[in-house]
């Protein structure tokens, strides 16, 4: 008896296998579809396969605009001349500054951070100024992905479902609201081929190699960070398990949630009426 697995969710990322307690779940799909397709005859030996999936979408939300175009502007610093006019502070200076005083501005999108820069009071009655590391390209690519997965300014304890723009075919980008032809267009140009063998750069594990690497603006990111994403921890699969021959067969399809390290399915329908439904390679 043969079974077969065709996966359908997004991934977590493209080259990158389920988890080990995932494969679990699988493996009890697996059996079930193998149990009944075993009302009759002997079990012969099996073989698993998986097939990339393709992303599935949320609802897009509708009034909200974004845009590639535009830069943001970064501000113009003047060199210190006495102790009342900002300066570029060094590591020396870090212990001089004056923290007890509540922020004058707080940000709603970790993407306002580029091209800008603060002045913070010193225990000297002055004034120090840092530039953001951001404002810098080299920098920007070395320390926004990090920033991206170790931050963030929103305090829900769980995040809507997001389209997975690694993953996500041209129609459910499309779907994305500002995005025109060309931006759809970057990011199929510019994300790792799922198809690679290697696993993907980190640069890829966030939505910043849209700035990096697709030359998307921060602006554009703002509007869209609240429904893309790069990873995605639900999967749609079927399991189907037949004889050669035209022997019986079964078909399940499950959907998987690994959400906080604990898969779990979360759906599961018998499919065997609907017969195989998909066109399986057999060996000799």
């Amino acid at each position: 008896m043969v079974v077969e697995l065709i996966v359908y969710g997004p991934a977590a990322a493209p080259g990158q296998q389920l988890t080990g307690q995932a494969s679990l779940a699988i493996d009890q799909l697996k059996k079930a579809a193998s149990l009944a397709a075993d009302a009759d005859g002997s079990k012969k030996s099996g073989a698993t396969t998986a097939k990339p999936p393709p992303a599935v979408a949320p609802p897009a939300r509708s009034g909200q605009s974004t845009g590639s175009g535009g830069a943001t502007k970064k501000p113009s610093t003047t060199p210190a001349t006495d102790s009342t006019q900002p300066k570029v502070a060094d590591k020396s200076e870090r212990d001089d500054l004056d923290f007890s005083q509540k922020p004058a501005k707080s940000i709603a999108s970790l993407y306002e951070l580029i091209g800008t820069g603060v002045n913070i009071p010193n225990k000297q009655s002055g004034i120090t100024h840092y530039e953001c590391p951001l404002n810098d390209t080299g920098t920007l690519q070395q320390f926004l992905p990090s920033l991206l997965d170790r931050a963030t300014t929103r305090k829900d304890t769980e995040i809507p479902a997001r389209i997975n723009i690694n993953t996500a075919p041209a129609v459910v980008l499309q779907a994305l609201p500002g995005l025109n032809d060309d931006d759809v267009q970057a990011i199929l140009e510019h994300r790792p081929d799922p198809l690679a063998t290697q696993p993907p750069d980190a640069i890829f594990q966030t939505p910043a190699w849209l700035i990096t690497e697709a030359n998307f603006t921060p602006k554009a990111l703002q509007q869209l960070e609240k429904l893309i994403t790069t990873r995605s921890q639900s999967y749609r699969l079927q399991v189907v398990g037949y004889f050669d021959r035209d022997g019986p067969s079964a078909r399940v399809e499950a959907v998987i949630d690994t959400n906080a390290g604990r898969p779990r399915i979360v759906y599961r329908r018998d499919l065997t009426e609907l017969r195989q439904g998909f066109v399986l390679e057999r060996g000799d």
